[in-house]
């Protein structure tokens, strides 16, 4: 089957609720639990399981495994880009990594909450995901060449120990340089924008690896 055709008869639209719906009872069961914190980490694999004890993926086996794959992704990072706003209103913020979102209590809930400007670069990756047509266009080779390509690259970069490098800043920088440059070379870099989606996968691995950093230290 079609990938363009699962996406007909699939009821993907609803992933954005399903995920909101359960990220947040884990939470409450955390908080029941007498777990603190200022934030909780979900495996995006995970909640792709998840997803699949709802019916999520029904009939996707039916697609190629790699196209499948892809699709899982991009249709659960796009329920989450989507679930955004009931986060904000609810005083938390969601923070995307490689592998993991990490659900942060970071405000009080109240009517500003809402009218947060998002950033550039931020902004250009959720629309990024919230574009169906980039999985509706998606074949076995364009993914094939994406993942090799990246991975290729991600390997290099984290064997050279190079996110400095990547985002062009000093490894003394200030956290709010490192921000400034991470945003306008993932705004350069955006496919939508007729950049490299490599480049723009490796910028945005960058950014992550000294987040984890900064956090720890």
């Amino acid at each position: 089957m079609p990938l363009t055709q699962w996406l007909q008869i699939s009821q993907h639209d609803s992933i954005a609720l399903l995920l909101q719906q359960h990220m947040q009872s884990v939470l409450v069961e955390r908080v029941a639990g007498g777990l603190s914190g200022d934030h909780t980490e979900f495996e995006e694999y995970a909640l792709i399981q998840w997803l699949d004890t709802q019916g999520c993926w029904a009939g996707l086996d039916s697609v190629s495994a790699s196209l499948a794959l892809f699709a899982k992704h991009f249709l659960t990072r796009r329920g989450l880009y989507q679930s955004q706003q009931y986060w904000r209103t609810n005083g938390c913020r969601l923070e995307f990594g490689l592998m993991r979102i990490t659900v942060v209590y970071c405000v009080t809930p109240s009517s500003h909450t809402a009218a947060v400007a998002i950033p550039l670069a931020d902004q250009a990756i959720a629309d990024f995901y919230g574009d169906l047509s980039v999985l509706e266009k998606a074949t076995q080779a364009s993914v094939y060449r994406l993942l090799a390509g990246f991975w290729r690259r991600y390997e290099a970069f984290v064997a050279a120990d190079s996110a400095y490098a990547v985002l062009g800043v000093e490894p003394d920088a200030r956290w709010e340089v490192i921000q400034r440059a991470y945003r306008q070379l993932a705004a350069k870099h955006h496919p939508d924008k007729g950049g490299d989606p490599e480049q723009f996968l490796l910028v945005k691995a960058a950014y992550d690896q000294l987040k984890a950093v900064k956090r720890t230290t």
